[in-house]
């Protein structure tokens, strides 16, 4: 009886000591590219594919984004390939947006848009540019890049944008230029009270006149 339960503990570890082997072969497998390319991808996060993004601050809509990629990457959402961007004042549309792609920061409800971007506001008012930045807690959106603006007839151009949606006043600064009827005026600072229909013009202003523009 005791050679037999000696024979048997021999047995049994030297089975022990084949598994372990083919364990350490497994683990030692070189990995195939489709894993190394896998595990080397640097983003990370949740994938949301054909999704409306809806922000809210203190249970108000202040804006809505419709896209067909959404990736989510903890604090910034990643959004793409969007169709429809609608940005609100007391939950009615007040702004609508074609651009490219964004971003939406959740712990401020803050949303970024770039590319090829055109909004239309208010009183047939539009603009096109690079860049909008919709800032949750004042409520204000901002064009910090070069933008074009029409508006009444008239075309104008700015380095900067700061749109108080609550007070429907948009402030234009920085080599501000206004073409109508064969006439550019340029100024610092134009500031437009849509809900009034009025501008008011600050700093230096000089007027250029077109040849021909009075024929």
């Amino acid at each position: 009886m005791r050679h037999l339960t000696r024979g048997r503990i021999v047995i049994g570890l030297v089975v022990m000591l084949c598994a372990a082997l083919i364990v350490l072969r497994l683990t030692a497998r070189p990995q195939t590219p489709a894993q190394t390319e896998a595990e080397s991808r640097p983003e990370q996060g949740i994938y949301i594919m054909d999704s409306r993004l809806v922000g809210r601050l203190e249970g108000k809509r202040q804006w809505e984004i419709a896209s067909a990629r959404v990736r989510d990457a903890g604090e910034n959402v990643d959004i793409a390939d969007i169709s429809e961007v609608i940005i609100f004042q007391d939950d009615a549309p007040y702004f609508t947006v074609d651009a490219d792609q964004g971003r939406w920061h959740r712990p401020t409800n803050d949303l970024e848009l770039t590319g090829d971007i055109a909004a239309e506001g208010p009183h047939e008012f539009s603009l096109t540019t690079t860049r909008l930045k919709w800032e949750a807690a004042t409520e204000i959106l901002r064009a910090p890049e070069p933008l074009v603006v029409h508006y009444q007839g008239a075309v104008v151009y700015a380095d900067a944008m700061v749109a108080e949606t609550k007070l429907e006043r948009v402030t234009l600064t920085g080599r501000v230029r206004i073409v109508q009827d064969g006439l550019t005026w340029e100024m610092e600072e134009l500031v437009y009270e849509l809900d009034k229909d009025l501008m008011h013009v600050y700093g230096r202003v000089t007027l250029q006149v077109e040849k021909g523009s009075g024929e």
